[in-house]
């Protein structure tokens, strides 16, 4: 199967999804949503995923082929970034019948607006943060004739879009059953990166924190995008024994209790998989303003701007808030809402419609 995913072999019989990442991430929710709508056979169609040639193939859908390491780092980066994509990616759409691309990252879209320029290709944009230059992203879309797919109401008014009008699909979980007993943690889970503002629940926590409480941190790797930010966190937690910092694992979440409190203080991330991954189990939860977790219910759930010290008093009203609340049971009935049978339907009307169209 790599044969395939690397265009050696004949042209599948099915129309190809190429879902344009790119890049060498392997962390983080875009990854973690790209697995899931590509890890089953998608009906009807063969799908496949463009990364960086040297990142390792999970699967037979990763196609291992692009020239730049580097993705959503800048706007200057992912446009040479793109730049040096693109000849790859034309001598493998050499062998291929794709029908669509699905565009994940701002140099998988600037990747579909450069090969639309010699090879008519219709274009899925699938928005996963609110970043600024808003009127850029419209501007590639309109290049690109794009459909544009957003991951929460709150992304798609951020890109001045009316959601009535508008696609709007959530990353998916598998809900989880009741959580273990226990806890009491404050808990952290993110990509250590800078715009995630881990630096800023590291001292609220220090500036709240009473005997006994702890704060536990993941997300660390060897392989970071920021190494710098990285070591800064690390020495801000190292003379604190109740700071504990862990290695990112992708079943970090089989870890919380049903007393522990998740925190979140990313910038521009109306939806995060890590705070579903939370919500799904019942934690009290201290996250940023303008979040998916605003149309659900919200009891537990506490927000705050990306201060420290108001990050210190949200904390603080999180942990007093009562533990003989069943959190977990009052929201088992969003469970249907992240459906990844639902979200898996949905892609696949989208991709016939977007076919149709061209």
């Amino acid at each position: 199967m790599n044969a395939v995913a690397e265009g050696e072999a004949d042209a599948p019989s099915k129309p190809v999804i190429l879902h344009l990442v790119g890049g060498d991430f392997a962390l983080g929710g875009l990854m973690s949503f790209v697995r899931d709508i590509t890890r089953e056979p998608l009906p009807g169609f063969d799908q496949f995923v463009w990364k960086y040639r040297k990142y390792p193939r999970e699967n037979s859908a990763i196609v291992s082929l692009g020239w730049s390491k580097n993705a959503e780092r800048s706007i200057p980066g992912d446009v040479m970034g793109a730049v040096l994509d693109v000849i790859p990616l034309y001598f493998w759409l050499r062998k291929r019948r794709v029908m669509i691309f699905h565009a994940h990252s701002r140099l998988g879209l600037l990747l579909s607006a450069i090969v639309g320029l010699v090879r008519s290709i219709p274009v899925i944009s699938t928005v996963h943060a609110q970043r600024r230059h808003t009127g850029m992203y419209r501007v590639l879309w309109r290049l690109t004739g794009a459909t544009v797919v957003f991951n929460s109401r709150a992304t798609c008014l951020h890109y001045g879009y009316a959601p009535d009008a508008a696609h709007i699909l959530t990353p998916t979980i598998r809900w989880p059953g009741p959580p273990q007993a226990g806890g009491g943690r404050f808990v952290v889970s993110s990509h250590i990166v800078r715009l995630k503002n881990i630096h800023l629940i590291v001292t609220a926590f220090l500036e709240m924190a009473q005997d006994g409480q702890s704060l536990h941190i993941y997300g660390f790797s060897p392989d970071v995008p920021e190494p710098d930010y990285q070591e800064e966190i690390a020495r801000l937690a190292k003379p604190h024994p109740n700071i504990r910092l862990h290695q990112w694992n992708p079943q970090w979440a089989d870890s919380l209790c049903e007393d522990d409190i998740f925190v979140h203080a990313a910038e521009g991330e109306a939806f995060g998989i890590v705070m579903l991954e939370a919500y799904s189990r019942g934690c009290r939860m201290v996250v940023p303003m303008g979040t998916f977790l605003e149309d659900l219910p919200c009891a537990g759930v506490f927000r705050s701007p990306p201060d420290s010290s108001d990050l210190a008093k949200t904390m603080a009203e999180a942990f007093a808030f009562p533990t003989s609340v069943n959190l977990w049971q009052q929201r088992q009935p969003m469970a249907s809402q992240f459906s990844i049978n639902d979200t898996r339907q949905a892609h696949i009307e989208i991709y016939k419609a977007k076919i149709h169209e061209n």
